[in-house]
């Protein structure tokens, strides 16, 4: 049918030249995955039952995506070299004291009102942000290789205005 070999460049979905409606269709269509997979590293890694409720994800806007954010969390500011790109994860205080309690066995059902994280929610706040950079490094793993970093962990909403020029946001 051919006579000659084609040559076949590969496509790279996540290149900087393509618009950010395309990035952003590529990053919802992950997010499930995503998710499965924190889940089964948090079970791996913490020996902690997780089950997601629910996963739902849209573009909107930085200031909306930031005002949505918990008055308690932590927050982790990854910057993604390969994908020139940088990330806001951020895990609610709740969901963090509900880890700390299930696995230093407390068994109180009173519902302590959270003013602030404790060291040691803090530091598995800290893991389950660095459990879900590689559940993202895992699932890119097969369109490019992720180098990433934490360049600061937030426990403020304030100090995660990190690009004022933002003009949209997967959240």
């Amino acid at each position: 049918m051919f006579d000659a070999t084609q040559e076949v460049k590969s496509l790279d979905l996540l290149e900087a030249a393509r618009t950010p409606q395309a990035r952003s269709q590529l990053m919802e269509s992950l997010c499930e995955l995503i998710m499965r997979k924190v889940s089964f590293l948090t079970f791996q890694k913490l020996r902690c039952k997780t089950t997601i409720l629910s996963v739902v994800n849209a573009v909107v806007s930085h200031d909306a995506a930031l005002s949505s954010f918990p008055d308690i969390m932590l927050a982790g500011i990854v910057d993604f070299k390969s994908l020139h790109a940088r990330a806001i994860i951020a895990v609610e205080g709740d969901l963090i004291g509900a880890v700390v309690d299930e696995l230093c066995g407390a068994t109180s059902t009173d519902m302590y009102v959270r003013e602030e994280l404790s060291v040691m929610e803090v530091r598995f706040g800290k893991q389950m942000i660095d459990i879900t950079i590689a559940a993202m490094t895992e699932v890119f793993a097969n369109l490019v290789h992720l180098d990433s970093t934490v360049s600061q962990y937030e426990t403020s909403r304030g100090m995660l205005s990190i690009d004022e020029a933002q003009a949209w946001m997967i959240s």
